[in-house]
C-alpha cells in the first residue's frame, strides 16, 4: 500500500473495524489523519470508533475537526461561488448574448 495514500488507510481501517478488530482500524485512521490532516472522512470514522471505544474525549476531538472542515469547505464553496459569479456578471457587461440563460 502507498503510505502517501490516506484514502486508502481509510478504507483499510472501515474493513478492520468492520471485521472487528478496533485497534488495526484505529492504527489506520491514525495513519490516514497523520496522512492527510484535511481528510474529513478519516476524522469522522475515528470518532464513531473511538465513542464504540468509550474513548468519548478524543471522539468530541475528531468531531471538532470535522466540523472545522466542513466549514473550511463551506468557506472554500463560497469563495468559489463568488469568483464564478464575478466573472459571469463581467460577461454579462460585456455581451449580454454570450451569457447562458438562467
Amino acid at each position: 500500500m502507498a503510505p502517501q495514500y490516506a484514502k486508502a488507510y481509510h478504507l483499510r481501517g472501515l474493513a478492520h473495524e468492520k471485521a472487528g478488530d478496533c485497534a488495526r482500524a484505529l492504527q489506520d485512521f491514525d495513519q490516514a489523519v497523520d496522512l492527510d490532516p484535511e481528510y474529513g472522512a478519516a476524522y469522522y470514522s475515528r470518532a464513531n470508533l473511538r465513542t464504540k471505544m468509550g474513548q468519548t474525549d478524543l471522539a468530541t476531538e475528531d468531531i471538532e475537526m470535522v466540523t472545522h472542515l466542513t466549514e473550511l469547505e463551506i468557506e472554500r464553496f463560497s469563495n468559489d461561488n463568488n469568483v464564478w459569479r464575478s466573472q459571469q456578471l463581467r460577461l454579462e457587461a460585456l455581451d449580454p448574448d454570450l451569457v447562458m440563460e438562467r
